[in-house]
């Protein structure tokens, strides 16, 4: 079992995007996330390129500091594709200040 590292306390968005950021670079490599503008508006599959593996690693690494991975899961899979498709980083940080009230 992994411990979940918590780095960012209660549900703050700003504070949430900084930290999906970082979680972001982890997947995709801090150089692209350094050159994107990457704001709430900006898309998981369009604008990043995410796969499926790649949002279920971004999950796991959002993980380490928000405890919410299971919840995230089944909220993700329970979309539509056509919504999944356009989900947005704004979406994914909505989602954990929710969960984290």
């Amino acid at each position: 079992m992994t411990d979940v590292i918590v780095t960012a306390v209660g549900s703050d968005p700003q504070a949430i995007l900084t930290q999906l950021r970082q979680c972001l670079g982890e997947v995709v490599g801090t150089q692209v996330v350094c050159v994107l503008d990457i704001d709430l508006d900006t898309r998981i599959a369009q604008d990043l390129g995410l796969t499926s593996l790649d949002v279920m690693r971004l999950i796991e690494a959002v993980n380490q500091h928000y405890p919410v991975a299971e919840r995230l899961i089944l909220w993700i899979s329970g979309l539509p594709l056509s919504r999944i498709r356009q989900l947005t980083v704004g979406d994914i940080v909505g989602f954990i200040a929710n969960a984290l009230r």
